[in-house]
C-alpha cells in the first residue's frame, strides 16, 4: 500500500505541482482503485484469435486512475492561467489517459497524427511495426474516424484553449506550436512519467523491420486474453521516447523531434512562456506524516464505506454527475453514455455524507466498441452495488453508445426486509420516531420469524421459493413479439448452423453447475458441447451466483465468433436471467433455449 500511495503522490504532483492538491488526488485515486470493478477483467470474445482491449494491472490503473482524479485541479489551474508549458503537458497527459484504455492503434494514432505530424500512412507503418504482424493494420478510413473522435474528445477537455485550422486536402488539426522545439527536454520528462508503469521493455538500439522479429510485441495467436500483456509492452514501446525513436529510425523516417506537432494553446495567462512550475519545488516532499495521513484516509473510507447504509444514490461520469435518485423510490438508476465518456463512479449519500461506493473504466473491443459489462461489487454488510454497461451502438455504426444501469441491492435478509418496509406507502406517511420504533418491532418479530422459518422470509419478500423467475437484460426498456423481425431473424441465423458449443461457466461452484448444465442441455438440444473454444462454432456463456437461501440468479447468453450476442432474440437484450432453485432455473434455462431455437428453426 504505501509504495503505491508514495508513487501515485509522485506522479500526481509532477502534474499538479501543488502539495495539498497532489495529496487530495493521490488519497482519490487509491480509494478508487479499491472498489474498481473488473479489475482483472476477462471477457469472453469468442473464436477471436486476437484482441487488443488493453487490461492494466492495478499498478496501470492507479496511475491512470491519478489522471482522473488530477483532472479537475488541473481545470482550475488552466483557468487562473498556466504557462506554454504546463499547458503541453496537461495536453500530453490527457491525450495518453484516453488512448491508453482503448488499445495500441489509438496510442499510435494519438503519438504520430496528434503529437507529432507523421502522415497516416507513416502512422499505420508505425502501428503495424509493434504489432509485428502487418495484415492486421487499419485501413486511412479508421484512422480518418479515429482521428477526429480524438480530437472531439481533446476539445470537449480543453474547450477554447484549443483552435482547429484547415490543413492539406482540408484536412483538420490543431493549430500548431511555432516553435516547439524548445521544449524538447520537457517533452521528454513527460512522455517518461507517463509510460505505463511496471513496463520494461526496451527496443533493440537498431534492427530491420523487414527481417527481424521483436519476439516481445509480436502475438502468435491462441488464446485471446494472452495478449493483453503484449498490448501494454506496444503502448510502452510508443510512449517511451528511446523506444518510439527507434521505431521511427528502424523505418528510417525523420526522428521525431523534427516531426514534433505540438498544439498551440491559448493560455489565459498572458504571462510570457516561462519554466514549468518555476516558483514550485521539483521534487515533492512526502513526509512520514503526509503518509500516515493518507493511509489512515484511504483505510477510513474503507471502513465507512464498510459500514454506511445510503438514502440515495448519485451515477458521476467523468467528474460530472449525470444522475441522482432517492432509494426509497428506487433501487435502480440509468443513464446514456457515449465514447467520449471515460470513467464512471458510483457514490452513495446521506444527509451528511458522500461516500463512493463503485467506479469503473469504460472498455472497448476490438471494433472500438463499447463492450457489455455485467459487475457487482460487495460493499460489506450485506449491501451490494451492480452495474451494467450495455451498448446500444450496433458494430459498424460510427460512435460508441450505452446505458449504465446500477442497481442497490441489500442482501441479507434482515436488511432487505427493513428496506421493503421502509417503501411501503403508509409507513412513509408516519412520522420518524414512529417508523424507528415500528420498524424495531417488525425486525423483531421476523427476527424471531427467521430463527425457525428462513423460507417464510423470503416468500414474503421475494415471492414463492419455488417459482423461477425469467427476465431479459435488455439495452432499451421494450417488448418483445411473438414473431422474430427480419433483423432478428438475420442476426440468429447463424445459429441454426452451429452444430457445436463452447460452454463457459462463471460463479461458485461452477463445476458442478456445468456438469448439471451439460447432462440437461444434451437432453433438451441437438447441438455438441465441446471444451474447446477453438473447435465450436458459438459460446455459451452462463453465469451463476447466489441469490435469496435456496435460490440462484443464473444469466445465460450465445455468442457469436464476433462476440456479438445471437441469443436471447429479443431486441437490445444482452442476456436472459433466470432466479429459483438451482435445479429449476438450469432446467428451465434449458427448455427456453430448445424453445427459441425450434421456433426459429420453424420461422426459417
Amino acid at each position: 500500500m504505501e509504495e503505491k500511495l508514495r508513487r501515485a503522490f509522485y506522479l500526481a504532483y509532477f502534474i499538479l505541482r501543488d502539495q495539498t492538491a497532489a495529496l487530495l488526488a493521490t488519497r482519490e485515486a487509491y480509494s478508487s482503485l479499491d472498489v474498481m470493478l473488473c479489475r482483472q477483467d476477462k471477457r469472453f470474445h469468442f473464436k477471436a484469435s486476437h484482441r487488443t482491449r488493453v487490461r492494466l494491472s492495478d499498478w496501470q490503473m492507479l496511475q491512470c486512475l491519478v489522471y482522473a482524479t488530477a483532472q479537475k485541479e488541473e481545470g482550475r489551474q488552466e483557468k487562473r492561467g498556466l504557462p506554454e508549458a504546463s499547458l503541453l503537458m496537461h495536453y500530453l497527459k490527457h491525450l495518453v489517459y484516453i488512448t491508453i484504455l482503448r488499445n495500441s492503434f489509438f496510442v499510435a494514432l494519438g503519438l504520430g497524427r496528434l503529437w507529432h505530424n507523421y502522415t497516416t500512412t507513416e502512422t499505420a507503418d508505425i502501428h503495424g511495426l509493434v504489432l509485428q504482424n502487418p495484415d492486421r493494420g487499419r485501413g486511412d478510413a479508421d484512422y480518418r474516424r479515429r482521428k477526429a473522435q480524438l480530437m472531439r474528445e481533446l476539445t470537449n477537455r480543453f474547450g477554447e484553449l484549443l483552435s482547429v485550422e484547415q490543413g492539406a486536402r482540408g484536412e483538420q488539426r490543431f493549430r500548431s506550436l511555432p516553435d516547439p522545439h524548445r521544449h524538447l527536454d520537457w517533452i521528454r520528462e513527460c512522455l517518461n512519467e507517463f509510460t505505463p508503469w511496471e513496463t520494461r521493455y526496451h527496443l533493440p538500439e537498431s534492427f530491420d523491420p523487414l527481417f527481424d522479429v521483436l519476439p516481445f510485441l509480436y502475438f502468435p495467436g491462441g488464446d485471446p486474453d494472452g495478449e493483453h500483456e503484449f498490448e501494454i509492452r506496444r503502448i510502452h514501446a510508443l510512449l517511451h521516447p528511446d523506444c518510439f525513436e527507434r521505431l521511427v529510425a528502424a523505418l528510417r523516417f525523420d526522428a521525431p523531434h523534427n516531426r514534433l506537432g505540438l498544439p498551440h494553446l491559448q493560455s489565459r495567462n498572458s504571462d510570457p512562456p516561462a519554466s514549468p512550475f518555476s516558483d514550485q519545488p521539483s521534487q515533492p516532499q512526502l513526509s512520514e506524516e503526509d503518509m500516515q495521513n493518507l493511509k489512515e484516509s484511504v483505510n477510513q473510507e474503507a471502513e465507512r464505506r464498510r459500514r454506511f447504509s445510503p438514502g440515495w444514490l448519485r451515477i458521476v461520469v467523468d467528474g460530472a454527475e449525470r444522475a441522482r435518485w432517492p432509494l426509497l423510490q428506487s433501487r435502480h438508476g440509468r443513464i446514456d453514455i457515449s465514447s467520449d465518456d471515460t470513467f464512471i463512479e458510483i457514490y452513495g449519500g446521506t444527509d451528511g455524507e458522500d461516500v463512493r461506493l463503485a467506479a469503473h473504466f469504460l472498455t472497448y473491443g476490438n471494433d472500438d466498441q463499447l463492450r457489455p459489462m455485467k459487475e457487482a461489487l460487495a460493499l460489506g454488510g450485506g449491501r451490494q452495488v451492480r452495474i451494467a454497461v450495455a451498448p446500444l451502438t450496433r458494430a459498424g455504426e460510427e460512435d460508441a453508445r450505452a446505458t449504465v444501469k446500477v442497481t442497490f441491492r441489500e442482501t441479507t435478509q434482515m436488511r432487505a426486509l427493513l428496506w421493503w418496509w421502509r417503501r411501503q406507502p403508509v409507513v412513509a406517511h408516519l412520522p420518524a420516531p414512529v417508523q424507528a420504533a415500528a420498524a424495531f418491532v417488525l425486525l423483531t418479530l421476523f427476527g424471531a420469524a427467521l430463527a425457525y422459518s428462513p423460507i417464510f422470509i423470503a416468500r414474503l419478500i421475494h415471492g414463492p421459493s419455488d417459482e423461477v423467475i425469467a427476465t431479459d437484460v435488455r439495452r432499451q426498456v421494450g417488448e418483445r413479439g411473438d414473431v422474430l423481425t427480419r433483423d432478428e431473424r438475420t442476426e440468429a441465423a447463424g445459429l441454426l448452423e452451429a452444430k457445436t458449443v463452447y460452454l463457459e461457466v462463471r460463479g461458485p461452484e461452477s463445476d458442478q453447475t456445468r456438469q448439471e448444465l451439460v447432462q440437461r442441455l444434451r437432453a433438451d438440444n441437438s447441438f455438441a458441447i465441446t471444451d474447446s473454444p477453438r473447435a465450436a462454432d458459438v459460446a455459451l456463456i452462463v453465469t451463476i451466483a447466489p441469490a435469496q437461501p435456496g435460490r440462484v440468479t443464473l444469466t445465460a447468453q450465445l455468442v457469436d465468433e464476433h462476440g456479438s450476442v445471437i441469443w436471447p432474440f429479443a431486441p437490445d437484450t444482452t442476456h436472459r436471467r433466470y432466479e429459483g432453485p438451482p435445479k429449476r432455473v438450469i432446467e428451465a434455462f434449458s427448455r427456453e433455449l430448445a424453445r427459441d431455437l425450434r421456433a426459429l428453426k420453424h420461422q426459417n
